[in-house]
């Protein structure tokens, strides 16, 4: 059924991203399917390291070439769900230029590493993702938390807004009932975004003036708070519409 619900979702207007398998037999099927043109991006899950990385970059490159698709078009984001692929996580990041986003798979990766999917055990794990994107340019997603409990939304969003405070651009859902405290959490708020605004107008009018610092509600804004400015505007162009708060 996949190659049809491609090809609705990118009629839509939808980037499609398509999880694979992770068993090599049933991942090559899967590539066989997924690699075509209105996929955005494969899901690759249990990543082992950057030699995996590697092996799948080969294969959709060779995909891409028969079906004369753009070399390095179809981009790839890793799940990193063990122990051990945890303690790669930077190897990882830096695997490839078709990389662009990496996740932690919170469920696979707590029974892995023997303790509960909760925040407390979490937590150091999502920072190191957080880092390890971020020194390779990558977009870093994920909660947490555990993402099985769909019927406990309260807890959900707590983990989503989390999420994003510790620089998290997203996260995956398994039900669609989770979609939209996803979309709330990722999506500014209404005070921050009137902060960005002012913020980037009054550095831009205080650099007309001649100055590369300036006193803006109560703070300081120099270059680092404006690029975090810009950024939250950025957000705000790619968020939903019905996520705004």
């Amino acid at each position: 059924m996949l190659g049809n619900a491609i090809v609705t979702l990118a009629g839509r207007g939808t980037d499609v991203i398509v999880r694979v398998n992770r068993e090599l037999s049933a991942c090559v099927r899967d590539m066989d399917v997924a690699v075509r043109p209105g996929v955005a991006a494969i899901t690759l899950p249990k990543v082992m390291g950057p030699e995996h990385i590697a092996l799948i970059d080969e294969m959709i490159g060779t995909l891409e070439h028969e079906r004369a698709m753009p070399i390095g078009g179809l981009r790839v984001i890793a799940m990193v769900e063990t122990a051990a692929s945890l303690g790669r996580i930077n190897a990882i990041a830096g695997a490839g230029a078709r990389l662009c986003g990496i996740t932690l798979g919170t469920e696979d990766l707590a029974l892995d590493c023997g303790f509960a999917p909760t925040p407390d055990n979490l937590t150091d794990p999502m920072r190191s993702l957080v880092l390890a994107a971020r020194a390779a340019g990558l977009t870093p997603y994920g909660l947490p938390g555990s993402i099985a409990a769909i019927e406990e939304h309260t807890l959900f969003q707590s983990l989503a807004r989390s999420a994003c405070a510790m620089g998290l651009e997203g996260a995956f859902c398994i039900h669609p009932s989770q979609v939209a405290a996803l979309n709330d959490a990722f999506s500014p708020a209404v005070a921050e975004l009137c902060w960005a605004r002012g913020a980037v107008e009054a550095f831009e009018q205080a650099l007309r003036d001649g100055h590369g610092a300036v006193s803006f509600r109560g703070g300081m804004l120099d270059l680092p708070v404006i690029k975090r400015a810009r950024a939250l505007l950025a957000r705000e162009r790619i968020a939903s519409p019905s996520a705004a708060r």
